[in-house]
């Protein structure tokens, strides 16, 4: 039976060979062309390019690491393993907070970050080669305490960009593209979890372990780059939201004044035919978003967003559900003969599932509760 030494080299390569494809289809699969997509571009590049650099240095991780395959040289190994972690981190961070926010990509910001991580290479160099073996493990602990630091300091980025990005889309929808689109947060706390591994492994240096996490960040890689390539299909979800024309359309609004007298006229002017579109019950409607209300209303969809939030305290999904569960309620009382489906439908939710997770949400019982206990 083969020792694992003796797979090891089989391994290295073998991952390096699979990282190499995948670069080469994140740089080569076609991108619609589309203008908003620049930037989207641009994060694929760097996705692609975090593949081939990690393709690279595991090659190298295992000819200086490694010696004759066999015994670890741990300062090797962990002066080459951080720089790694600290790449993947800076480029994937990039990569995530872009898909979320295709105008975050800008020179100055790229090269503040990239001087950051050049910086801690460049440093995990100087003390593999100046610094005795003795000396050297306190400045890879420093250094690691730097890489924790940095780390955290993506995590607050992305959760700001994301839960900026969250408020956009519930701003916009009524229905569940959101949704569509969570996995970017899962892969990112993954992400997260992996580059967490990756210092552990660096720290506790095993030989088995080594192999074991490899296996598991090489399968989340695959995953992500096939997610990647297919959010070129799904960008039109967020063009709506980032892209969306806020010009007020003048022609269409009460005439101009001063500020105050322009905005309360405004106001009313907003909540007036609001007023109207509400007893059509407009809301009822598949699909809606805050465009389609803007349209209607005659107004933009920064002007009403604000109205919807100011006036009723709620993102414009949440008050767009609200107003669909009412109605519904309605329904449950009033057509005993329908179904659940039928409601759901009938009151614009994309589905059963989605109806009963936004009614137990809004009144904390399932429809088929509350419209028993409406029997009683």
């Amino acid at each position: 039976m083969p020792e694992i030494n003796d797979i090891y080299p089989i391994f290295t390569y073998s991952l390096s060979a699979i990282l190499i494809v995948m670069s080469f289809a994140l740089f080569t699969v076609t991108i619609p062309e589309n203008r908003g997509l620049h930037n989207y571009r641009i994060a694929r590049r760097a996705i692609a390019i975090a593949y081939l650099i990690l393709a690279i240095m595991k090659i190298a991780e295992y000819e200086f690491a490694y010696e004759a395959g066999s015994d670890l040289d741990i300062a090797s190994y962990r002066s080459i393993g951080l720089p790694i972690a600290i790449l993947q981190a800076l480029l994937f961070n990039y990569a995530h907070i872009t898909l979320i926010n295709i105008h975050f990509f800008t020179r100055r910001r790229l090269l503040r970050e990239c001087s950051i991580v050049a910086g801690f290479i460049l440093a995990c160099a100087v003390a593999y080669i100046l610094l005795p073996e003795q000396l050297f493990d306190y400045g890879f602990y420093l250094l690691s305490i730097g890489y924790v630091l940095l780390m955290w300091r993506y995590i607050r980025i992305f959760r700001n960009e994301y839960s900026r990005f969250t408020s956009q889309m519930d701003n916009y929808f009524s229905g569940t593209e959101a949704e569509r689109l969570k996995w970017i947060q899962s892969s990112y706390y993954i992400l997260m979890s992996i580059g967490g591994g990756a210092l552990l492994s660096c720290i506790f240096p095993r030989f088995g372990v080594d192999l074991v996490f490899t296996l598991s960040w090489l399968i989340y890689y695959v995953i992500f780059a096939v997610q990647v390539i297919n959010y070129a299909f799904l960008y039109q979800i967020v063009e709506k939201v980032l892209d969306s024309d806020d010009t007020p359309k003048v022609s269409q609004l009460p005439p101009q004044g001063n500020a105050a007298t322009q905005q309360t006229a405004t106001a009313k002017h907003i909540e007036s035919k609001l007023n109207l579109w509400l007893d059509k019950k407009q809301y009822l409607q598949s699909g809606i978003t805050l465009e389609d209300v803007a349209v209607y209303i005659g107004t933009n969809n920064k002007y009403l967003s604000r109205h919807i939030n100011q006036t009723m305290n709620r993102t414009f999904r949440e008050w767009i559900n609200r107003l669909r569960i009412e109605e519904a309620k309605r329904l449950l009382l009033d057509c005993p003969d329908m179904n659940i489906n039928e409601i759901a439908s009938q009151t614009g939710f994309a589905g059963k599932s989605h109806f009963s997770q936004q009614f137990r949400a809004i009144t904390s019982l399932s429809p088929s509760d509350w419209r028993k206990q409406g029997k009683k």
